[in-house]
């Protein structure tokens, strides 16, 4: 019962990955692998590697994972875009500010082919890591709003979220296969 529940959850998280739409983070949806314990659960596994242990409040995706703070499992939407011209990022909201208003952006991470040194262009960013993947070797980009993405309601949780965010972003790690060289 609990194989098939951790392929129900694989198969799962791989739809919400290549569906490109948002996905919030709460209790209830499996973007957060064992939420509902405190143990880690074991999320993904191929032949001839060790399994994957992704602690509870992290997102997957096709190259890495993030770990979230557990305050922000009620707070957080995601939205994961990867489209065939090699564009990939994933976008962390705000929830009630992107609900509301279609804003609360706190970053995007961006995957660029590195030598492509086009980012240095962007008005506020930070290189987070370098990645060795089997389609080629990406710097990962942390892409920073410029304007005011909350409204009077939504500024605590907001500027709560932007005080953890590098922190949370430095918890990137590669999914299997792939290398990671930190800046």
């Amino acid at each position: 019962m609990k194989k098939l529940s951790l392929i129900f959850s694989i198969l799962l998280m791989l739809v919400l990955v290549g569906c490109g739409k948002s996905a919030q983070i709460s209790a209830d949806t499996l973007p957060i692998p064992g939420s509902s314990s405190n143990e880690p659960e074991v999320t993904s596994e191929t032949d001839n590697t060790v399994p994957v242990v992704f602690p509870p409040n992290t997102i997957v995706t096709k190259y890495y994972s993030i770990t979230l703070p557990d305050e922000w499992k009620d707070n957080l939407i995601f939205e994961i875009l990867d489209l065939e011209d090699g564009t990939y990022n994933l976008t962390l909201y705000e929830l009630t500010s992107h609900e509301e208003m279609d804003s609360g952006k706190l970053c995007t991470l961006m995957l660029i082919p590195t030598g492509d040194d086009a980012y240095k262009d962007f008005p506020d960013y930070e290189l987070i890591c370098e990645l060795d993947t089997p389609e080629g070797s990406f710097y990962v980009i942390a892409l920073f709003p410029t304007d005011v993405q909350f409204n009077e309601e939504t500024m605590d949780i907001y500027n709560a979220m932007v005080e953890e965010l590098m922190d949370v972003l430095w918890t990137i790690q590669p999914n299997n296969g792939i290398e990671m060289a930190m800046r």
